[in-house]
């Protein structure tokens, strides 16, 4: 393994010796942890023990398991994961809904990986012969059940065989990505009946576990480069075989990876909580792409710590796999997250979008420790509109996710792009496992995000990043659900949001708002058989009624223009012919109106422009639409204003960016009265035209 260091500024790179690089640990151990600890309940941890067979491709694995029951019922059996089995044979739940294939990665042939269990003893009690195998799950029933407040120890002897490198794990060549790889117990809980908390492993659900402490041995060949959990506390070495203990603190799982041909760059991002160590595991050939991620790991921890508090950790690793790897790219452990390991030119932000995205989740999963499987909204989603906000600081200005051959999109816009295809499809809280084919990542990550940044929009960003503090602050190293995560989130933004939550999160309402037709005239008192004089009123108008009130207006108006001159008696009057004043008017009536055409509702902004640069902007409300019921259609009336309406926009500000067809929000009118135009010839028009055109409109 080649070493480099290179400070803050990506300076020049410094090779090391192998034998430097390999040099025994400090005397003094780094810290897991850089502030006072415990953060977690720690009722999960382990002690673990992992030989790197690289011959044939084996972890030989011991663990020993301290479980402590959080609740206050007793549980009756243990529950454990098993993930590797998903990949034992191609009638696994995982293969059989995936194809097998997982985010265009197609999982390939003879590379079958299991979990072999081949002892298990619960306290004094050997319960092997009792354990129940189902696909990826392991069901331990109990002698004797473990009561509230109670603990146990469970020891486990394991041979994990690795897969060749698909969906997140596995070999290929010498790179080992060690995920996901020894039994892992699932959560109990008794929030609404006792439970455990452990599903199978489909395809596209991920993880969710207990907070523990770690300390692992990691056995692997000399040369070997090995990014783990936590941090290095001790090393030994005996023959050709080194031996690396990493220790992990208040964490839900712990991963390994190792090759010989990893380029180490370590780095260090200062902040108010003094700093955290960042290690890149590289390789030869992305010499250029290593300032790139390494600035999106700075810029995007720093931008974490800005909305959601301090990182907990002294170091974050970040592993670049081979390029025939990179099944297990683009994945999130604690304290260590897979990038890609491609070179792409500067103007496509690939690589800052995939590193700053695992880097969030090391809040949005890792310190809040919601249920990847049965709400992931609240890890992938959240995550992902956390991306929008890291790459609008990583690479500042519109073109933040492409900018490349006059092409120029925003990660917003691709977020819209991808929530635009999977629309009315389910709802955004379901079950992982749930989701019809080609929708939990448009619907998870995208709608997601695109629910979330209208928040931001309608909100305000000061409001927006209150309520998300709010919640992480909450629920830091906690289980949270989606109703916590709601009555946090209201409690900080100030305002009650279950008319937003209710439709956003549990129903597939579409937004889309339509400006249905816009029309502009010369004003013209109103022709007809006028009483002269004009007769007294006895009834006056409701001054609640718009209606009622230009009524008014006309007939006073009217009655003015056609009794000029008149004797008593009833007259006809032509304005056009009977009044010469008003055959070159110098005043305009104008009529717009607005359809809701979605079922989702949103108070929209209604902005009028006219030819003389004067602007009004209405509002029709939330309260208003729902009062309308089924009545969908919202008029807006300008009488005797001194110039003709030019343009009608809904939602100019871009609030509601779940709409679902942007281009119909705006109307252009002619001066000559000639038929008006959808709102498209701006660049913005053009852009939204295309993005349009790619969601398949």
């Amino acid at each position: 393994m080649l070493v480099f260091l290179t400070g803050a500024a990506f300076g020049s790179l410094v090779c090391l010796s192998s034998a430097s690089a390999l040099a025994p640990a400090a005397a003094t151990e780094p810290a897991a942890l850089r502030v006072p600890g415990p953060l977690s309940p720690r009722n999960a941890s382990y002690q673990m023990t992992a030989r790197l067979d690289e011959k044939a491709h084996q972890i030989i694995g011991h663990l020993v398991l301290s479980w402590h029951n959080l609740e206050n019922r007793p549980a009756d059996k243990l529950v454990f994961h098993l993930y590797q089995n998903a990949f034992k044979n191609r009638a696994s739940t995982f293969i059989r809904e995936t194809g097998p294939r997982l985010r265009r990665d197609i999982m390939p042939e003879h590379g079958y990986g299991a979990i072999d269990v081949s002892a298990l003893k619960v306290g004094r009690d050997d319960l092997l012969s009792r354990a129940v195998i189902d696909d990826t799950l392991m069901t331990v029933p109990l002698p004797v059940p473990v009561g509230p407040s109670a603990a146990v120890q469970v020891e486990i002897s394991f041979t994990t065989t690795l897969p060749k490198v698909f969906a997140r794990s596995g070999y290929v060549g010498e790179f080992n990505a060690v995920s996901q790889w020894f039994p892992k117990i699932g959560v109990f809980d008794c929030q609404s009946g006792c439970r455990w908390r452990a599903h199978q492993y489909h395809g596209n659900t991920e993880f969710f576990a207990d907070y523990g402490v770690y300390d692992v041995e990691v056995d692997v060949p000399v040369g070997y480069g090995v990014g783990a959990t936590g941090v290095q506390v001790k090393r030994t070495v005996k023959g050709d075989r080194q031996r690396l203990l990493f220790h992990a603190e208040d964490v839900h799982d712990f991963v390994w990876m190792a090759d010989p041909r990893f380029v180490e760059i370590n780095d260090r991002i200062q902040d108010e909580w003094g700093g955290v160590n960042v290690r890149l595991l590289s390789r030869r050939g992305l010499e250029s792409m290593n300032p790139r991620h390494l600035h999106a790991t700075r810029q995007g921890l720093l931008e974490l710590e800005r909305r959601f508090g301090v990182y907990p950790y002294g170091n974050v690793t970040v592993v670049l796999p081979p390029a025939d790897g990179n099944g297990a790219g683009g994945m999130e452990y604690p304290t260590l997250f897979t990038s890609v390991g491609l070179s792409l030119p500067p103007g496509l932000h690939v690589l800052e979008g995939v590193t700053a995205h695992e880097l969030g989740h090391q809040y949005f999963y890792g310190i809040v420790g919601s249920d990847e499987v049965e709400e992931a909204f609240l890890d992938e989603g959240f995550n992902e509109t956390f991306t929008t906000w890291a790459m609008e600081r990583i690479i500042p200005g519109p073109c933040n996710a492409i900018d490349f051959l006059g092409l120029c999109f925003s990660q917003i816009d691709q977020d819209w792009l991808g929530y635009r295809g999977s629309l009315r499809r389910a709802p955004i809280a379901t079950f992982s496992y749930l989701f019809p084919p080609e929708t939990y990542s448009p619907v998870t990550y995208a709608q997601t995000a695109m629910t979330l940044c209208t928040l931001e929009h309608y909100l305000g960003p000061a409001r927006m990043e209150a309520g998300m503090r709010r919640y992480v602050d909450r629920y830091r190293f906690h289980h949270p659900h989606r109703g916590d995560f709601t009555a946090s989130f209201d409690q900080g933004a100030g305002e009650d949001l279950g008319w937003f939550w209710d439709q956003a999160l549990t129903s597939t309402r579409v937004a889309d708002y339509k400006v249905l037709s816009a029309v502009t005239r010369p004003h013209l008192p109103a022709a007809g058989l006028w009483d002269c004089p004009p007769p007294p009123r006895t009834v006056a108008p409701n001054p609640a009624d718009p209606e009622a009130r230009a009524r008014e207006d006309d007939v006073r108006e009217a009655e003015e223009a056609a009794c000029i001159g008149q004797p008593p008696g009833r007259h006809e009057f032509d304005p056009q012919k009977d009044d010469p004043d008003t055959r070159h008017p110098k005043l305009h009536d104008s009529d717009v109106h607005i359809q809701r055409m979605g079922d989702f509702v949103f108070p929209v902004v209604v902005r009028m422009t006219f030819q003389d640069g004067s602007v009004v902007r209405e509002t029709w409300g939330f309260d208003e639409q729902r009062a309308a019921g089924e009545n969908r259609v919202r008029r807006f009336r300008y009488s005797r204003r001194p110039s003709a309406l030019s343009r009608v926009e809904i939602d100019p500000d871009q609030t509601l960016l779940l709409d679902e067809h942007r281009l119909n929000n705006g109307l252009l009118l002619k001066p000559d009265g000639a038929p008006a135009l959808r709102l498209a010839s701006t660049w913005h028009g053009l852009v939204q035209t295309l993005i349009d055109l790619l969601a398949g409109v």
